[in-house]
């Protein structure tokens, strides 16, 4: 198939999931099946690309390219097939100065895409991978302090005062505050949403942002990485889909919301490995 022809492909079927979630009659269900992919995939990729990936191998997990995987000490067994992902195409080097600092950049802009392939580690041999099935239960507390560290690392505050009424935390743009009032239980999946609003809905334009929408993406973005932790069972999804797919007038938009979702889930997840104590971290490269 001609190259043209084959991104066109890849990318209607990216378009025909965002036209899934907003069917009422599937939409919830689609919603909650992307969503536990973007938990179990390990790779960080835009949320077209893991659509791909995903609607290709609904198993996958952890991702990378055939050298990739080589320098991992595991080969890609023979017959297996690549799974074919969009690839910008980035044009000829532009020098431009930078309207904020005045200083010299130089950026390539993308002029289109192409196909790449990537491979999961089910379609590979070799050392076997150490995984992250550890169950947290009631013990979320490295979940809580991994996420304070996270927050920290990125220059947010966070901090532990009673909050009156039903709240649970809140977002103030550079600062996270947590109700002490609250379980540690409870505490680490508030501060996972907190976190998404700090990465996905800056304070200066949260109040041209559609309120639903806004905590909707903010709870998928913590239930998956919560599941990807392998804690599940949390009713934290409950009306994620129907924020978004009722307030949100086209594709495009969802397009948007998805890939707003997939990049701070695939944040936070790298975020909180990274400040885990060593028994419970991932300990694959991730595979970006």
């Amino acid at each position: 198939m001609h190259n043209d022809r084959r991104v066109a492909a890849l990318r209607e079927r990216v378009v025909e999931l965002a036209a899934a979630v907003a069917d009422p009659n599937t939409g919830d269900e689609v919603f909650e099946g992307f969503m536990r992919w973007i938990a179990q995939l390990h790779s960080r990729y835009s949320f077209a690309n893991t659509a791909l990936i995903l609607s290709a191998v609904p198993h996958a997990t952890h991702l990378a390219g055939y050298r990739k995987w080589q320098t991992l000490g595991r080969q890609v067994r023979y017959g297996e097939r690549g799974i074919p992902i969009l690839v910008p195409l980035q044009g000829a080097r532009v020098e431009e100065v930078d309207p904020l600092t005045s200083e010299p950049v130089v950026r390539r802009p993308v002029r289109g895409f192409g196909v790449g392939h990537v491979w999961d580690i089910s379609q590979t041999d070799g050392p076997p991978v150490p995984d992250f099935k550890h169950d947290l239960g009631d013990g979320m507390q490295p979940i809580l302090d991994a996420a304070i560290a996270f927050a920290h690392e990125r220059g947010i505050e966070v901090e532990f005062r009673t909050l009156l009424g039903a709240t649970n935390g809140i977002s103030e743009g550079g600062k996270i505050v947590i109700n002490s009032a609250r379980p540690v239980g409870i505490q680490s999946q508030v501060i996972l949403h907190e976190l998404a609003h700090e990465k996905m809905h800056p304070k200066a334009l949260r109040s041209e942002m559609i309120k639903p929408v806004v905590e909707g993406e903010a709870e998928a973005c913590a239930w998956a990485t919560l599941t990807h932790f392998g804690v599940d069972g949390l009713d934290v999804m409950e009306n994620a889909a129907l924020y978004i797919r009722s307030h949100r007038a086209g594709t495009r938009d969802i397009l948007d919301s998805l890939e707003r979702i997939s990049g701070c889930a695939h944040d936070l997840i790298s975020g909180l490995e990274r400040h885990l104590p060593p028994e419970l971290r991932l300990e694959l490269p991730h595979a970006g």
